[in-house]
């Protein structure tokens, strides 16, 4: 008994294709928007970072995006330093506590 001939299903795929500038902002927001939900800190830190370098691509590149991709990196800084302040609230070390006179 020999096996059945199996054919390739996919015999030309097509080539990928880069997100657009748009695209690329749109998701940044939806994932800093959900990490600040989470209070996740890395995932912001993340994203801050990689729209910082998408902004120095952008300059080097003179596109005309390096605004935008500067304010999404602002934003994600700003929800972070949020997140951090949120967690460092709910911390229970000796500096948060009331001091008794």
């Amino acid at each position: 008994m020999s096996a059945p001939k199996v054919e390739a299903l996919i015999v030309d795929r097509p080539a990928p294709v880069a997100p657009t500038h748009r695209e690329v902002l749109a998701r940044s927001q939806r994932v800093a928007d959900s990490a600040a939900q989470a209070l996740n800190d890395e995932a912001l830190r993340v994203e801050r970072d990689r729209m910082a370098l998408a902004t120095v691509h952008s300059v080097l590149a003179a596109d005309g995006w390096e605004r935008a991709y500067a304010n999404a990196s602002k934003s994600a800084a700003r929800l972070l330093a949020g997140v951090i302040a949120e967690q460092a609230a709910n911390r229970t070390h000796g500096f948060t506590r009331k001091l008794e006179a």
